[in-house]
Parts: C-alpha cells; structure tokens; sequence
C-alpha cells in the first residue's frame, strides 16, 4: 500500500478507505462501518468494536 504520510488514527474511518480501498475488507471484517458511519475517527470506530486501531495504522503504513 502507498503511504499517505498525513492521515492518522484520528482520522475518519472514511478518510482511510478513501485513502486506500483495499482497508475496507479489513473494517468489515471487525463490523466496521466506513460508509454511512465513515464519519467516526478511527480511534472511536475500533473502540466501538473493541478492536485495536494497531492493524489498521500497520497494513496502511506497509
């Protein structure tokens, strides 16, 4: 995945997919909603889910 260097988990969860699609497998894979709920922050979104945003920073960050 190509690194965007100025998105960051309190980001929206939104701003990831758009960023790269290929983390929407990754958010539905845990229940999280990135389209009419991809206004949340990363943050919030796993901690809803009570999930780690750990994976998400760490696929994208490759």
């Amino acid at each position: 995945m190509d690194r965007v260097p100025n998105l960051n988990p309190e980001q929206s969860v939104g701003a990831w997919v758009t960023a790269d699609y290929r983390l929407a497998a990754l958010f539905e894979r845990h229940g999280i909603d990135f389209c009419c709920g991809g206004d949340k922050p990363l943050t919030t979104a796993c901690a809803e889910h009570g999930v780690s945003p750990g994976p998400c920073w760490t696929r994208f960050a490759r």
